[in-house]
């Protein structure tokens, strides 16, 4: 790693992960215990694998130092994050001593699989200092996502999560809440991409497009003219929806660009005939 905060996700993890839908607190505690394995050369994910399934011991506040913000001062997060992270199956071991303050945890033999580094697989160099300033689940997926993405020539990816349980209108507002913080963070612009079941025309997945100073998206490809649904445009803390009059006056462009001006409300007189 070029610096002592940043660390290897590779891609398999990342979705055990997002597949959990886990609450704040349980992915601070887990990225924050994969940043201390990844960081500390004597120690590997593979020391806990079968046959002796070996667990590890961690002061709480290491865990606390390295992915949650720099206010929290004590370790309720501990408790909180159990269920989950026991549930999810990502963790097989996750046992709290209140009076050493330590948490002795294992991976599960899954996560252990999938937190090896595949030849040829994709992977994020993400930084832990960078997830202390995030604040909800969405922005430190997208956070992840992004890192995994970002250097190539047509960066884009798949958000986790939308079905028919959790529609994109209901959850669209977290995710690009999300983008808008990333946006200003990172100097990246956003595309979000709705697709649409060919059957029922409601959206079945959401293609997030990635622009910054890197990516060469060619004419056509990063906005599509004929897409199933509006996308909507993230820059710079800022976003809007895309009109299909503005999708065909962007159909070359090969960055986000700036946020489509808002369509005023007509007023009542416009709307009718007013009353004499």
């Amino acid at each position: 790693m070029s610096t002592h905060t940043q660390f290897r996700c590779d891609e398999e993890i990342v979705q055990m992960i997002e597949n959990a839908n886990l609450p704040l607190h349980a992915l601070r505690v887990f990225y924050g215990l994969h940043y201390l394995i990844d960081a500390d050369p004597s120690k590997h994910v593979i020391l806990m694998s079968p046959p002796h399934r070996n667990s590890m011991t961690v002061k709480g506040r290491k865990i606390r130092q390295a992915t949650f913000p720099s206010g929290t001062n004590d370790l309720k997060f501990l408790p909180d994050a159990q269920e989950s992270l026991l549930a999810s199956k990502l963790l097989s071991v996750y046992e709290i001593d209140d009076q050493t303050k330590t948490l002795t945890f294992r991976y599960s033999d899954k996560a252990i699989v999938a937190s090896g580094q595949k030849k040829g697989g994709k992977f994020a160099i993400a930084d832990s200092l960078c997830l202390t300033r995030l604040s909800t689940p969405e922005q430190i997926m997208l956070y992840i996502r992004t890192m995994m993405h970002q250097r190539m020539k047509a960066p884009s990816f798949y958000i986790s999560g939308i079905s028919a349980s959790t529609p994109w209108q209901s959850a669209k507002k977290s995710w690009v809440s999300a983008a808008e913080k990333l946006s200003k963070e990172l100097d990246q612009q956003y595309l979000f991409c709705p697709e649409a079941d060919r059957m029922s025309e409601q959206v079945s997945a959401v293609k997030v497009k990635i622009s910054n100073d890197q990516s060469s998206w060619f004419s056509g490809s990063l906005y599509y003219r004929l897409a199933d649904k509006p996308p909507t445009a993230v820059s710079a803390g800022h976003s809007g929806a895309v009109t299909r009059a503005e999708l065909l006056k962007r159909e070359t462009w090969t960055k986000v660009g700036p946020i489509p001006a808002r369509q005023p409300k007509k007023c009542a007189q416009e709307k009718g005939t007013a009353n004499l």
